[in-house]
């Protein structure tokens, strides 16, 4: 099982704060947990879990969190918690990580 979550890097807001927000697009029950970067700027996030009970969400946060190098409490969903689109809150410096190691 595995969830794909798109995320267009235009759609990045970055507050005063040092808070980015990231809308996001979620497919759930892949094969593996992978974190990739599509060719029109998009993050591609695959991850096993299923939307039962909220593990997908929290595989989701975890990923997140450690291809940004944060801990998981620095991650939430801010929107859209049960619908495929959603809206991640994380660090400016963990989504600058996330460039990076892409």
């Amino acid at each position: 099982m595995k969830v794909s979550i798109r995320a267009r890097v235009s759609m990045v807001n970055m507050g005063s704060s040092g808070v980015a927000r990231m809308s996001v697009l979620v497919k759930t029950r892949r094969r593996t947990s992978v974190l990739s970067q599509l060719d029109d700027g998009t993050f591609l996030v695959e991850i096993k879990e299923g939307p039962i009970e909220g593990r997908a969400n929290e595989a989701i946060i975890k990923l997140i969190a450690d291809f940004g190098g944060v801990s998981k409490s620095k991650v939430a969903i801010i929107g859209g918690v049960k619908s495929n689109h959603k809206l991640i809150a994380l660090p400016v410096k963990a989504l600058e990580a996330l460039r990076q190691r892409l």
